[in-house]
């Protein structure tokens, strides 16, 4: 049966179809996508915005994040919406300082999370962005007094996937 014979009424969403033909216009995949996360001490010193450079891929659809320097770059003919996330674990003895992780897009902040430290917590930044091919993204922590974070691949990690459209 075509489907333009179908009315919308008599589609049952929760059947299964078999269909012979081709079908077009749906699904679609996430990519570019990676997940890096750190393989040794993310180093950091108080009171300073420091760069982080997770320096371990998971995995990494297009090659577009960098190990070496920390940034995330579009690929060429990639622009579109992206989610965006990130997360590291702060260490602290004490229930009394502050920190803040952000997103640089092309050299300049675009998104921040700032928290009060509460002993051994985790900041976290996440977010939808609008990505022209070209444009990086990068990770930045700025951490008060005595705060340092954790050396543990599984804490600590920066990724994201183009969303479908």
């Amino acid at each position: 049966m075509a489907i333009d014979k179908i009315q919308s009424e008599s589609i049952n969403l929760a059947d299964n179809f078999a269909f012979t033909g081709t079908v077009t216009g749906a699904g679609g995949v996430n990519t570019p996508a990676f997940h890096a996360k750190t393989n040794t001490g993310l180093s950091t010193t108080n009171n300073t915005e420091t760069k982080l450079v997770f320096g371990q891929e998971d995995f990494d659809t297009a090659s577009a994040y960098d190990t070496s320097n920390g940034r995330f770059t579009v690929p060429s003919g990639q622009g579109g919406k992206y989610f965006l996330y990130s997360r590291v674990r702060v260490n602290s003895a004490t229930d009394s300082e502050i920190y803040d992780l952000k997103f640089f897009k092309n050299g300049s902040e675009i998104l921040m999370h700032a928290a009060n430290q509460y002993r051994y917590t985790s900041a976290h930044v996440s977010g939808i962005l609008e990505l022209s091919a070209s444009d990086y993204i990068e990770v930045y922590v700025t951490l008060s007094g005595g705060l340092s974070l954790r050396d543990d691949a599984r804490e600590n990690h920066f990724g994201g996937y183009k969303i479908i459209e």
